[in-house]
């Protein structure tokens, strides 16, 4: 499946998520001839990844990305990923969260730090780029009795954890936690906020509410799509 999707130039960037035992790829499709260019098998880089579906941050020209990993209990990575026009190259900057993968990951390229959410936890964590130093926050995780309510509704993580984050005009970074919340984190008091209004949803249907998607308009408003409705 293709998971992860960004625009640079005349090139579609993308990264995939395989079947279990099977590595993901990045792509480049030539966005005027309409037509894929490079595929590169991440096995290349990192053994025992099976997914790049944590969507892309753009920091100067380079892209980052998290991955999860192929067996349970195992790591994810976070990696930095440069495209010539001819080749990828790929920049492994390790495991943020020990036995956890990347979900979904945003950067702030002003104050050069990636965000994400872990896998499958749902732990929120920042990533200083220049540092490589990782601060977690544990306010966004799953709870056990939040976990044993999803598995009555037959709901995996996967269904309910945040599938994007957003950096608004001010530095702030928000996204979705379960059940329904919205938060948002403040880096200049170092703060994680869930704010009182939830997420829309229709009755019977708030276990599902979660962010898919995010927009920035220019004028700083935030717009958003999510999941169950």
């Amino acid at each position: 499946r293709i998971t992860s999707l960004a625009a640079q130039g005349d090139w579609a960037i993308g990264g995939t998520t395989a079947q279990e035992g099977l590595s993901p790829f990045l792509f480049a499709v030539s966005l005027s001839g309409q037509e894929l260019k490079v595929a590169h098998d991440l096995t290349a880089d990192i053994a025992g990844q099976r997914a790049i579906k944590s969507g892309f941050g753009r920091v100067g020209e380079a892209l980052y990305a998290g991955t999860i990993a192929d067996g349970e209990g195992e790591a994810g990575h976070l990696i930095k990923i440069t495209f010539d026009g001819k080749k990828f190259a790929v920049e492994d900057l390790g495991s943020p969260l020990e036995g956890e993968g990347i979900f979904a990951l945003t950067a702030d390229p002003e104050r050069r730090v990636l965000y994400g959410i872990s896998f499958p936890h749902g732990r929120f964590f920042s990533y200083e780029i220049s540092s490589a130093r990782v601060k977690v926050f544990d306010e966004t995780a799953i709870t056990k009795e939040q976990h044993s309510h999803y598995h009555r509704y037959a709901l995996t993580e996967e269904d309910v954890l945040s599938r994007a984050l957003i950096v608004d005009k001010q530095g702030r970074v928000w996204g979705s936690r379960p059940v329904n919340g919205i938060f948002y984190y403040d880096p200049a008091a170092d703060k994680l906020i869930t704010i009182e209004e939830e997420l829309p949803t229709v009755w019977g249907r708030r276990p599902l509410g979660r962010a898919d998607s995010w927009a920035l308009a220019p004028d700083g408003t935030i717009y958003g799509g999510n999941a169950g409705d």
